[in-house]
């Protein structure tokens, strides 16, 4: 079961470890998995998604995530205007009506939101409330430089019980990456709400031989 004591500080139970480190069209990539046993890499946000994504529970939990834009919360403000739409009952297909309805004016704007599996996720697993607190703060004018926003949405749903999903909100450093002031403030402000939310720092290793492997969860 997951551990709700420190609710705002998650740990991912996914190796932090990343090998084979190439620059990639001006992007770092690295090997998916941590053993090097696959020769496919992606950035540092693809490969924690994807690890997250081939987690195994033992306690009856599927897991499901995805990457967000910068302005994720303004998307939801034009694709849920008023806050509408925006509720733990929402469907599926009522999600992906309104994210189609509003697709054009999202591209003109240069915005994008997640697959409507992750918007029920995160309306579900924080709440209406929070979703529109956060939409409320992204969308005030002195804050329309700021960003912030963590780079990924993972979500933790039991196949067992109906309940909500467990949501975590990550940003993804690689070692030598520098958090920048607006993505701490965010960070803060989402544990300040009682959302689970932190920062991933990768740890660059030599790939590991076939034998043994690593295995380390963060």
């Amino acid at each position: 079961m997951p551990n709700n004591d420190e609710p705002c500080v998650p740990a991912l139970g996914i190796s932090h470890i990343v090998c084979g480190r190439e620059n990639v069209g001006g992007r770092v990539h690295y090997f998916l998995d941590a053993n090097c046993r696959l020769q496919e890499k992606a950035i540092p946000e693809q490969v924690v998604l994807w690890r997250w994504r081939r987690r195994k529970s033992p306690h009856g939990f599927s897991f499901g995530g995805d990457r967000l834009s910068p302005n994720v919360w303004r998307a939801m403000a034009l694709a849920f205007p008023d806050g509408r739409g925006i509720s733990a009952d929402a469907e599926l297909e009522d999600l992906r009506l309104a994210v189609d309805a509003s697709r054009d004016q999202l591209r003109s704007m240069d915005y994008s939101l997640p697959s409507a599996q992750c918007l029920q996720a995160i309306f579900r697993g924080i709440g209406p409330g929070r979703v529109k607190d956060l939409i409320k703060r992204h969308t005030l004018p002195e804050r329309k430089d700021c960003y912030g926003t963590p780079d990924l949405c993972l979500y933790m749903t039991s196949t067992t019980f109906i309940r909500p999903p467990v949501i975590r909100f990550v940003e993804v450093k690689k070692p030598d990456e520098e958090l920048l002031a607006h993505q701490e403030e965010e960070i803060a402000f989402l544990i300040s709400i009682g959302i689970a939310a932190r920062v991933l720092r990768l740890i660059e290793r030599d790939c590991p031989s076939t034998k043994g492997g690593n295995k380390h969860g963060t």
